[in-house]
C-alpha cells in the first residue's frame, strides 16, 4: 500500500528550504504544537524531529504560522508533556505506546 504522507516546506528566512513530513498536532497548556520530521536528499531524517508552535495570525485568524522552539527547556517541557498525552491515550485505548512510537520513526 502507497500511503501519501502530509509534507510542508519550510522557508528560512535565508532562502534555504527544508521538507518536512506533519507528524501530529497536540495541544499542550494551552498552546497548540506540531511535530515534523524532515527530509534529506528526498529520505525521512531518522535522527531529528522539529518541534514547533503554531501561532495565529493577528489580522488574519485563519491562517497560522510555525514558531520553532529553541529553548532546550523548553522543548523538554513540551516533548516530556506530548509523550505523556500519548502514553495516556495510548493506554486508555489498550494499544501499546512504545509499539506505536518505534512504528512512527521506522524508515519507510
Amino acid at each position: 500500500m502507497n500511503e501519501e504522507k502530509e509534507t510542508i516546506l519550510l522557508q528560512g528566512e535565508d532562502g534555504t528550504g527544508i521538507e518536512c513530513e506533519f507528524g501530529d498536532r497536540f495541544v499542550l497548556d494551552d498552546e497548540n504544537y506540531v511535530i515534523l520530521i524532515p527530509y534529506r536528499d528526498g529520505l525521512r531524517d531518522e535522527d531529528g524531529i522539529l518541534l514547533m508552535q503554531t501561532m495565529k495570525d493577528d489580522e488574519d485568524p485563519d491562517t497560522e504560522y510555525l514558531v520553532a522552539l529553541s529553548d532546550p527547556e523548553e522543548i523538554n517541557r513540551v516533548f516530556s508533556g506530548y509523550i505523556q498525552q500519548k502514553a495516556r491515550a495510548q493506554h486508555a485505548d489498550g494499544t501499546c505506546f512504545e509499539q506505536s512510537l518505534k512504528k512512527a520513526v521506522q524508515k519507510d
